[in-house]
């Protein structure tokens, strides 16, 4: 077990992972806020899934026409 004093809100707490050094608490708010901000690759996702749906197709469906149109030869 070790001691430790969180240096985020000034707690003390026990922990038996010796590279752990914040308070659970201090973990879980950094964790919310991570959720709350969005992610590029999830917009980017979003918005070729939006598309996707606009023309009537899944997601992989659209995606694997995408990548086949510039292989086709005329």
């Amino acid at each position: 077990m070790y001691k430790r004093i969180c240096p985020k809100c000034g707690r003390l707490f026990m922990t038996i992972d010796e590279r752990k050094f914040d308070c659970q608490d201090c973990i879980s708010n950094e964790v919310k806020e991570r959720l709350r901000k969005p992610k590029k690759k999830d917009d980017a996702i979003k918005a070729v899934n939006h598309m996707a749906r606009a023309s009537g197709m899944s997601y992989g469906k659209f995606v694997a026409q995408m990548s086949i149109e510039p292989l086709e030869r005329k």
